[in-house]
């Protein structure tokens, strides 16, 4: 195993982080590249994309091992996002943001009015945006700031971060839900009847689901078209591949599928005697997958019959959070357990692990190209598993 000694120290962030960043209003829009369509990332946003499906473009070796390691100075807090180059932006703990290429080398760092509010996103023009101190900021690839919208709360702490197909963003705070275009302009901002829990886009548009179970579908103004109930409170959701599937954690023992189309429930699974947490994946088959409390991972058929019980992470006494879970597309599991090694599952529900790759404090999994993915932890200590 190559273990490569990277290492972003902070003498030498202090040397590159001396100015403050400051948007440009002489930017010349024309020059920029309008893109339509997802955004070029390997894992754009929370959840890898909009269909928050946890799906990486990434196959591993049959017997993944971890290949390098690199500790970021200062830490990682909401999170990161990779680019297709390799490299990935860190949202500290502190009132900064930084950007690594593959091999960690700190390219820019940015000081920022407060910590970052939500993850960062990686949008269709190529841009990074991200909300702080109420400021959705879009930074360009060579760390320039493109623009600083308010969001008008005066503290926007923001509950799901969208990066839309037309090259703008979406954001969600506790009672607002606002839509930037790809210059940073406010296109509308619409009043939430109830909590969003997560914002979704499809072919046919964007979606949001509520902390109460509620399925809104969103119009190109904004207006909220309430399309059905997931019946309780909604904490993980996903979407099928194709987008026309809901999959919902809710409550602590439920299991629904929403279907898109035809505006109501598909199938449910309720067992009292598991304690569902966590995210949840739904596979290519329609094949459910959720985590309990107590190291499970439960896989469930579209009909709503059980599968698969498999023990990942015995004795523990959490979940896996919401990035720790990544699907590959070979269709092999991922899963990153606090204070013990990764483990990978394959379809047929065979369990191992790979060497050295514990994490006390995981932020996350995220792809980092064709052949990899990045362990990271809060800490910054990061992981690179091929």
């Amino acid at each position: 195993m190559k273990q490569l000694g990277w290492l972003a120290t902070a003498s030498v962030l202090a040397c590159a982080l001396s100015g403050s960043a400051h948007a440009d209003p002489s930017w010349p829009r024309a020059g920029l590249r309008d893109r339509v369509g997802p955004p070029r990332a390997p894992h754009a946003m929370p959840g890898v994309d909009a269909l928050r499906s946890r799906r990486a473009p990434t196959t591993l070796s049959a017997t993944p091992r971890v290949e390098r390691r690199l500790r970021v100075a200062y830490g990682i807090g909401r999170g990161l996002v990779t680019r297709d180059d390799g490299g990935f932006l860190v949202l500290h703990p502190t009132a900064r943001a930084s950007r690594f290429d593959a091999n960690g080398k700190l390219l820019y760092s940015l000081k920022l009015a407060a910590e970052g509010a939500s993850a960062p996103v990686v949008t269709a023009g190529g841009s990074t945006a991200f909300v702080a101190a109420g400021e959705l900021w879009l930074v360009d690839e060579r760390g320039r700031v493109r623009s600083r919208t308010a969001l008008g709360d005066a503290d926007f702490t923001t509950r799901s971060i969208l990066a839309s197909r037309d090259g703008g963003v979406v954001a969600a705070s506790n009672g607002s839900i606002v839509k930037l275009s790809a210059f940073g302009d406010l296109v509308w901002r619409k009043a939430s009847p109830e909590t969003v829990l997560e914002l979704l886009e499809t072919d046919d548009g964007l979606w949001s689901v509520t902390a109460p179970g509620s399925v809104h579908r969103l119009d190109g103004a904004g207006r909220l078209n309430k399309l059905g109930e997931l019946g309780a409170t909604t904490h993980a959701v996903t979407l099928s591949e194709n987008g026309g599937v809901l999959l919902a954690r809710t409550g602590n023992h439920r299991l629904v599928t929403f279907d898109l189309g035809e505006h109501r429930l598909r199938a449910s699974v309720e067992d009292a005697t598991l304690d569902l947490d966590g995210p949840v994946l739904l596979g290519k088959d329609q094949l459910s997958q959720a985590f309990t409390s107590d190291g499970l991972l439960v896989r469930y058929r579209a009909d709503g019959s059980e599968a698969q019980r498999l023990p990942i992470d015995p004795g523990t006494r959490k979940a896996p959070g919401p990035d720790d879970a990544l699907a590959l597309s070979d269709g092999r599991l991922l899963v990153a357990r606090a204070g013990a090694d990764t483990v990978v599952i394959s379809p047929s529900g065979e369990v191992s692990t790979i060497t050295a790759s514990a994490c006390p404090d995981p932020v996350g999994l995220f792809a980092a190209g064709p052949r990899a993915v990045l362990l990271a932890c809060r800490s910054g200590n990061m992981l690179r598993i091929e």
